[in-house]
């Protein structure tokens, strides 16, 4: 929820100040605010870490999100003509369409792996942690082997998903200045 509260108040601020500025410093800020946020949750994020700790940290990087994301948007609008922006538009949304949904399935895929690799797991045990009873049923030995499981899997995933966003950032740190000029070259 933080996330999706961060993410509508910084895409209307940078809406605002995008003709100001130019895209690049949104580019930047986004990607850097996503790639501070996601560094701090791989880190950070073990059991007894306070909720709003995590809660700040997903704000930032819906921040980040809002900052970034109508940028480049516009930035693809802004570097083809008049006639090619519907299909500038619909490809960039179908790439990060198809990117986000590539990215939950393999950070899905570790994730099941990190608690299928727990030997002698009787089938059912991992989805009775995942429900809604958290596990409640499960004998405490085994509770606490999927649940060292889990943490490791979602460890995991947090450093993929923290090395992608400092990659992000890097890519964010070359975007041109001129995006006209850019898009003649």
């Amino acid at each position: 929820t933080p996330m999706v509260l961060g993410w509508p108040l910084s895409s209307l601020i940078a809406g605002r100040l995008l003709p100001r500025f130019g895209f690049r410093p949104f580019v930047v800020l986004g990607m850097g605010l996503n790639a501070a946020a996601a560094v701090a949750l791989a880190l950070l994020l073990e059991p007894g870490l306070p909720v709003r700790v995590v809660g700040a940290l997903t704000f930032l990087f819906g921040l980040g999100m809002g900052f970034a994301n109508p940028a480049l948007i516009i930035a693809v609008q802004t570097a083809v003509d008049w006639k090619r922006r519907g299909v500038a538009t619909a490809s960039t949304m179908f790439f990060r369409t198809i990117g986000g949904t590539l990215a939950v399935g393999a950070l899905g895929g570790i994730l099941v792996g990190a608690i299928g690799d727990v030997p002698g797991v009787p089938p059912g045990a991992a989805d009775e942690l995942l429900g809604p009873a958290h596990g409640a049923q499960l004998p405490a030995s085994l509770l606490r082997l999927l649940s060292a499981a889990l943490a490791s899997g979602l460890h995991t995933n947090f450093i993929l998903i923290a090395a992608f966003a400092c990659l992000a950032l890097a890519f964010g740190l070359l975007f041109p200045r001129d995006i006209r000029a850019a898009a003649r070259t």
